[in-house]
């Protein structure tokens, strides 16, 4: 059983939804054109291209491996549509072709009723009631999953190829929403339309090998016109102002959260002994409930062990999870009113069997060692020394409601996407950029973070429900803090930028006009022009390039030598066109009319008595920044974990305070350090920053899912 809160389509992802039926109707009759060519080619004809041959049905006895070259290899990568020319295939007999043709509309009908429910779905607000979960639980057959198996190839497939436009697409779709969603939830994800295509193809009459190439086939042209339908999407969000100002460092931050989630997902999966590839609900759980029972609780652990009574009466899931109840406590405030303080820090266990009298049931080992571990899960939070004290206190607030999900999910140690678990790594990953106020009633965070964790212990019995309005809460807060604090980042950021690209433009032509004329003996006039308007004129040009491999900064070089060559002789070149490629350059740095004219009439005067001693010209400018090389190898190991959005620990402040890292300006090698409530803490070189950190004054706060790093940690403990 599920529980529902249904919400109004808002019209942008109607018309989102809406925006799908040309292209998808599209692949749809392309395929019935691309079947009808296939059938149509003489059989003589030759041998079909790669894509057409990989989509010939596999051999009965043997894996899809074969059809599986066929997505992963056939289609193009292009974000455009392709043209409308039909491709041959092969492996299609002609009945699969008529019954395709036959049920063309109802086809086109059952895809669009299943891309319908993915989108109500993102609208609502869901969670199963824990005492029915396994009950839900269904299972797969052999030919589903090896039809999961082609789509889990296609998604990957997808998303290498279209990675950038659809995490855009999914940023915007969690500001709709207001809350974060997988790629499985995402409703114009790879996984959502795969399984929309896979839905279409049910009425097909035919056998397993013939509606797996049908699905192949439709697949391959899914990819041909993905890109295209991403593209729309996310114009139709930024038409609705909707993040239109997205980044390409936005982007990067979120791929990244992603790839720490799927490999903790993997992670996870590995560590539990579950399948890798296995979707079956109910084989999954069978094999973390049998994990879980055969876990050995280590002697020396024993403090993490519920030791029953002699011939102690059994105790079910439910009586189970009510007595959890029993060690819920009022939280502990300090004398400030707002930051909580550590209260029962005994193992949690030990306080099952001080205030629930747990000793006196029965436990199955699957009850017992799931006990163990939460236990050991806490413990593990309590002593991490990166962890505030306040951020502990509000975490172990969590004990009672995830351990009561614990006890009744069967699901719940292999799912990393668990409500109660998204929770908790959410509140830890706030506290990453958490320190506390001086005057902690301004600290509005913490405020939100405790009102958060009491309605979760307070309110949670056993519906996740509880647990996703409280996600979509603290999101829709965090979003909002980061908005206010964002708008002022910016700003520091364009202002540091804009200086820094100023700095460094005045900077590189001081340099080469020194490098290049310090030297040289130059005419009074000359030398007037190209230490004053020169200068100038080379600092407009690097400040609007910022390369000196641009066409403008090496026409300006082919000028300065065309000026020393007729200095040293006017017979070499022609002073005259000379002249007027100078003006053209000049006028286009901006530079006075009026300046432009007393300058060339100088020049012209100079060149005009010639000047065959100014010197020797010096080896060419070597354009490698030879104090970037030598320190080239320790700024790639400080790069590596100082990124654009992470949080450092300045440990030369006392207390120790908490900023990110807002910006990497690299026309002048700065970072840019601000503060959580977006004020700007300091600029630091690379240098500076790697120096801080030698002399133990910085350091990177880590960024890992707290819950499942503490999983992970008890887990191999126990191994």
């Amino acid at each position: 059983m599920t529980s529902h809160v249904v919400q109004p389509m808002p019209s942008v992802l109607d018309k989102i939804q809406k925006s799908l039926q040309t292209p998808v109707n599209t692949i749809f009759d392309q395929l019935a054109q691309q079947l009808a060519a296939s059938l149509a080619a003489p059989a003589d004809a030759p041998a079909p291209a790669a894509a057409e041959k990989a989509a010939a049905p596999a051999p009965a006895t043997k894996d899809s491996s074969a059809a599986l070259d066929f997505v992963k290899q056939a289609a193009p990568a292009a974000s455009k549509p392709a043209d409308n020319k039909p491709l041959r295939l092969t492996g299609i007999s002609q009945e699969a072709t008529d019954e395709y043709n036959r049920k063309l509309a109802q086809l086109k009908q059952h895809f669009f009723t299943e891309l319908n429910h993915s989108f109500q779905q993102a609208l609502q607000r869901q969670s199963r009631r824990l005492g029915q979960a396994l009950a839900e639980l269904q299972l797969v057959s052999h030919d589903e999953l090896e039809f999961q198996l082609v789509l889990s190839h296609v998604e990957s497939s997808l998303l290498d190829n279209f990675r950038h436009p659809l995490t855009l697409a999914t940023l915007r779709l969690e500001h709709l929403l207001k809350r974060e969603l997988n790629l499985g939830q995402v409703p114009i994800g790879p996984v959502t339309l795969g399984r929309a295509f896979l839905a279409a193809i049910e009425p097909l009459q035919l056998e397993r090998e013939q509606k797996k190439n049908i699905l192949l086939a439709l697949l391959l042209n899914l990819k041909r016109y993905y890109g295209s339908m991403l593209d729309s999407a996310n114009r139709l969000l930024i038409e609705h102002n909707i993040l239109p100002d997205l980044t390409e460092e936005d982007s990067r931050s979120r791929e990244r959260a992603e790839k720490t989630r799927q490999e903790a997902r993997d992670k996870r999966k590995k560590m539990l002994g579950v399948s890798e590839d296995s979707d079956d609900e109910q084989q999954i759980s069978a094999e973390i409930a049998g994990f879980i029972s055969q876990l050995k609780i280590p002697e020396s652990a024993s403090q993490h062990v519920i030791q029953s009574k002699a011939g102690a009466p059994r105790i079910s899931k439910q009586e189970l999870a009510a007595r959890v109840d029993l060690i819920r406590a009022m939280p502990v405030t300090g004398d400030d009113g707002v930051y909580r303080k550590l209260d029962d820090t005994a193992p949690l266990a030990q306080q099952l069997g001080d205030k629930a009298q747990l000793q006196e049931y029965g436990l199955n080992p699957q009850a017992a060692n799931t006990i163990s571990v939460m236990s050991m899960v806490f413990e593990n939070l309590l002593g991490n020394a990166h962890v505030p004290n306040e951020i502990k206190a509000l975490l172990t607030q969590l004990q009672a409601p995830l351990l009561k999900a614990a006890v009744q999910d069967e699901l719940f140690f292999g799912d990393t996407d668990n409500p109660a678990q998204k929770l908790f790594n959410s509140i830890a990953e706030a506290s990453v950029s958490w320190s506390p106020e001086k005057n902690p009633e301004h600290d509005f965070l913490y405020k939100k973070m405790s009102a958060v964790v009491d309605k979760v212990s307070n309110d949670f019995d056993d519906d996740y429900l509880i647990f996703d309005e409280a996600i979509e809460d603290f999101f829709t807060f965090k979003e909002s803090e980061e908005k206010k604090t964002s708008q002022l980042e910016n700003r520091i950021v364009d202002r540091e930028t804009a200086q820094a690209r100023l700095h460094t433009a005045r900077e590189k032509a001081g340099k080469h006009i020194q490098k290049k004329f310090g030297h040289l003996r130059l005419p009074d006039a000359v030398r007037q022009f190209i230490d004053t308007t020169w200068q100038q004129a080379l600092f407009f040009i690097y400040n609007k390039e910022n390369d000196k491999n641009s066409v403008a900064w090496q026409d300006a070089m082919e000028i300065e030598n065309s000026l020393l060559a007729n200095l040293r002789s006017k017979e070499q070149e022609d002073v005259e066109v000379f002249m007027i490629v100078l003006e053209e350059k000049l006028a286009d740095a901006g530079i006075e009319a009026s300046e432009i004219e007393r300058q060339l009439q100088a020049i012209e005067s100079a060149l005009g008595a010639g000047h065959d001693n100014i010197g020797e010209d010096l080896a060419d400018e070597d354009d490698s920044d030879n104090e970037d090389a030598a320190r080239q190898a320790e700024e790639d190991a400080l790069l590596k974990d100082i990124q654009i959005g992470s949080w450092l620990r300045k440990l030369d402040s006392d207390p120790p305070i908490k900023v990110k890292v807002a910006a990497h300006i690299k026309f002048n090698d700065t970072w840019v350090l601000v503060l959580r409530n977006g004020m700007k803490e300091g600029t630091y070189t690379s240098q500076q920053l790697l120096e801080l950190i030698r002399n133990g004054k910085l350091e990177v706060v880590s960024n890992t899912l707290l819950f499942d790093s503490a999983l992970e940690s008890v887990i191999s403990d126990m191994r």
